[in-house]
């Protein structure tokens, strides 16, 4: 399943046309969005016609009657909590594939085979990802788009992402034909088919569940190869993963599934992954140095400094894990104030993360007002990494999130910079970056 998972994140990323740069304004395209209450956790019921009166079926009921659905329906009735709230009467947003769309992305579900602990673990990723398809909410079509992340009805239950809900990525286009995009991959085909308990909306394909960071940037190698490297030449690749499903010792070897809250890695992290591109911008001389052994410490701190451990950080929704606490009892605080419901459309916030070395990093993020011609209701999101425009933002991971820099992060200053600046202080490496090495350490994310 794991490696199923990462073979088809990796197509996904690589042949995608949809994860376009959404830093700035002058950034070659910004991402279309808009705030509404909750920080990304659905559309308050209040400014919503749903769609619920206007079907006497429920969405099992829909989704059966179709048979278009019938493959999905089969993985549907393997799962009776699943089918149980389809069924039921709570207000909900389903996303179904449809059989075309589960057959061409292969079907992992079907493979029953005899062994008992296989089939259970095989009936629970079935389950979760079920929960991934499911939205508490009612949303309609229009109103995608709205919010970069949505929460999902999956709760992390194996000690990664905070216990928090798992999130899914949308991305509306500005321009015809308007396409929303999950997860950077999935598209909805047809739109707000109504239930009298919520909507559905057809998808081309399954929303697999995302793993870790690391194991999604090792495989868009066309992209993130160079950081991949990096990464795995400085050793720092626990930083970035996490896996629950890992061997204990004594005599239950196998117990440490996904309840297990003692995962191996970091359960809670947010990287700023440089681009091949942004590699490629540096000196030649600066890289030789960095991926040579006497570089090989320098490196190793500069992809430090580019990881927030202990946080998770999407451009409007995040939370940060006390690392005081016992990792057991460990949970985190919101980074927003999720008790204020009288939120202007416009938003800004500017914090100081902790990273792994002992210097911070400055984030800053901007929503404001799409002025272009039929952009009624549409934001602009921008994020800038120690004064850096993000590219590729929001991506989640079973562990946290990692969002796409075009640029590699100069540590020279302690405050945010602009672009042209960063690329100086990389032109007069020389000048600063080993005494900066020297003058900073790695701290216990513990």
């Amino acid at each position: 399943m794991r490696s199923l998972s990462l073979l088809l994140v990796a197509t996904s990323f690589a042949g995608s046309s949809v994860a376009a740069p959404c830093g700035g304004l002058v950034s070659s395209v910004s991402k279309t969005i808009s705030w509404f209450t909750g920080y990304g956790d659905g559309v308050p019921a209040s400014i919503l016609a749903a769609g619920g009166d206007r079907s006497s079926d429920t969405i099992y009921q829909v989704l059966k009657d179709r048979e278009e659905f019938s493959k999905l329906v089969q993985l549907i009735d393997k799962v009776p909590d699943v089918r149980e709230m389809l069924d039921g009467d709570k207000k909900i947003t389903f996303f179904a594939p449809t059989n075309d769309a589960i057959e061409r992305h292969r079907n992992p579900w079907n493979n029953e085979g005899g062994d008992q602990d296989r089939d259970k673990e095989m009936k629970r990723i079935l389950e979760d990802t079920m929960r991934y398809h499911c939205i508490p909410e009612v949303i309609e079509y229009h109103f995608f788009g709205q919010n970069s992340t949505i929460a999902t009805q999956l709760q992390a239950r194996d000690g990664s992402f905070d216990d928090a809900r798992r999130r899914i990525k949308f991305e509306r286009s500005s321009l015809p034909p308007f396409d929303t995009t999950l997860n950077n991959q999935v598209r909805i085909t047809e739109t707000d088919l109504y239930a009298k308990n919520g909507v559905v909306q057809v998808i081309d394909r399954p929303l697999y569940l995302p793993p870790d960071i690391a194991d999604i940037i090792y495989n868009i190698p066309n992209r993130l190869s160079i950081s991949s490297l990096a990464l795995l030449k400085t050793n720092l690749q626990d930083n970035v993963e996490f896996n629950s499903q890992f061997k204990k010792g004594g005599k239950n070897k196998d117990m440490g599934r996904h309840n297990d809250r003692y995962g191996r890695g970091c359960p809670a992290s947010t990287l700023f992954v440089p681009t091949n591109e942004a590699w490629e911008r540096l000196p030649r001389d600066l890289v030789s140095y960095l991926f040579s052994p006497m570089g090989e410490r320098t490196l190793r701190k500069l992809l430090a400094w580019h990881t927030l451990p202990n946080s998770v950080v999407f451009t409007e929704w995040g939370r940060v894990v006390d690392r005081h606490k016992h990792r057991k009892d460990r949970h985190g605080s919101s980074l927003f104030d999720d008790d204020d419901d009288d939120r202007d459309l416009s938003f800004e916030w500017d914090r100081h993360f902790d990273s792994f070395i002992d210097q911070k990093m400055p984030v800053h993020v901007k929503k404001v007002e799409n002025k272009l011609p039929g952009s009624r209701n549409m934001y602009n999101v921008e994020m800038q990494v120690h004064g850096v425009y993000a590219t590729m933002i929001d991506n989640p991971a079973q562990n946290g999130v990692f969002h796409t820099l075009p640029q590699v992060l100069s540590p020279r200053s302690v405050e945010g910079i602009n672009e042209a600046q960063n690329m100086k202080d990389w032109q007069e490496w020389r000048e600063w970056l080993m005494e900066w090495s020297s003058q900073h350490e790695e701290v216990d994310s513990e």
